[in-house]
């Protein structure tokens, strides 16, 4: 997963350690990534730094789509993880709340 709980310093620099999710998928998923787990930690994201490294802007329309679809998949895996992990319910039930919250705000716009 790309987020910041999930990268170490070493000699070369800095690098992920948790290639769950590893792919040669559009840079808007990791960034979408980063931003979800922001969220859900309740933490700011060093979003210029991120774009910065990735060396171009987002598309905008994908990253909102990479945004939601993680939203999805992150529910889905607590959804799961819910079978054995009891406060996995709990961050479902939270990630379901705030992707019902979004598209309610979406329509309005």
């Amino acid at each position: 997963d790309a987020h910041f709980y999930n990268v170490m310093e070493c000699e070369r620099g800095t690098v992920w350690i948790d290639l769950e999710d590893g792919c040669l998928g559009p840079v808007e998923w990791d960034l979408a990534t980063l931003q979800t787990a922001a969220r859900r930690l309740g933490q700011d994201l060093p979003w210029r730094e991120a774009v910065t490294a990735y060396g171009r802007a987002p598309d905008r329309d994908l990253l909102g789509l990479m945004i939601e679809l993680r939203g999805v998949y992150v529910a889905a895996w607590h959804t799961v993880g819910a079978a054995t992990i009891p406060e996995s319910a709990l961050w479902r039930d939270r990630w379901l709340e705030l992707l019902r919250e979004e598209r309610a705000n979406r329509a309005r716009s």
